[in-house]
């Protein structure tokens, strides 16, 4: 049996980018799902991308047709050229989580102005390199939008943060993701991007279908109007309405659903 198509005409979809409209570690598009997002644009049915990166590129967004985009798990919002939306830190939560007791931790912070990184993170060297990486200041600690941890020990300081710090969003520390924690203001969710940008385009909620595949897209998958699930996480499945097996079944299950929507009335 096919996987279920919405039972009404989507206003607005929105991904998550790895694992979801992409296949995890890829960094483009590709050209069949670049052409399946441009003929959904033509149906008039508004794009998005929420993704736990740090941004998107240019080419990103000129392949995939969007209208708005969320980064920072939905920490910065964008529709078009403009930036709607930029939780920041508070700098003493930023304080709290630069004392996290995590020996040898890779730390990263990113804000305002680019990636930053404690004294004594362990990032990689040729990874701060490529990406223009500068030493955390006062100034950056103010502009904050996410910080990542990458540590063995890194599940248990999220299940920690996660019990003890309501204001703050903690993903990750789950498999497959044990090793790796992102943390962000509580604003910072992908089910409130979802409504920011469904509002900012002027599409109801109800009438809006999530796409993801990891446990930081349950809330975009439970605030969505229908939700479909890339892939088996045991976390995400309740939360979702109809499941793809793999990645790879997002471009079928797109080109039945504009074939649906050719066929009836807009």
């Amino acid at each position: 049996m096919l996987p279920e198509l919405p039972p009404f005409r989507p206003a607005l979809l929105a991904f998550d980018l790895d694992g979801t409209l992409i296949p995890d570690q890829d960094r483009h598009l590709t050209e069949e799902t670049s052409s399946l997002l441009a003929e959904l644009c033509a149906l008039n049915i508004k794009l998005a991308v929420i993704t736990g990166r740090d941004g998107l590129s240019e080419k990103m967004r000129a392949d995939g047709h969007l209208h708005a985009e969320a980064a920072n798990n939905g920490g910065t919002i964008r529709v078009g050229d403009q930036v709607i939306y930029a939780e920041q830190l508070k700098p003493e939560d930023l304080e709290l989580l630069l004392r996290h007791g995590l020996t040898g931790a890779e730390v990263v912070i990113y804000g305002e102005a680019g990636y930053a990184v404690p004294a004594g993170s362990d990032a990689p060297a040729d990874w701060m390199q490529k990406h223009g990486v500068t030493l955390l200041t006062d100034e950056g600690k103010q502009t904050a939008y996410k910080v990542r941890f990458h540590h063995p020990e890194a599940a248990a300081y999220a299940n920690h943060l996660r019990a003890t710090q309501p204001q703050l969003v903690v993903t990750g520390g789950i498999e497959p993701y044990l090793n790796f924690v992102s943390v962000t203001p509580r604003q910072a969710t992908k089910s409130i991007a979802l409504k920011r940008i469904a509002a900012a385009l002027n599409a109801p909620l109800a009438y809006t279908v999530a796409f993801g595949d990891s446990d930081n897209d349950a809330d975009l998958l439970e605030a969505a109007g229908f939700a479909v699930q890339i892939g088996t996480h045991p976390h995400l499945t309740p939360h979702a309405d109809v499941q793809l097996s793999e990645q790879a079944e997002l471009p079928g299950y797109l080109r039945r659903l504009i074939a649906h929507l050719r066929a009836i009335p807009s």
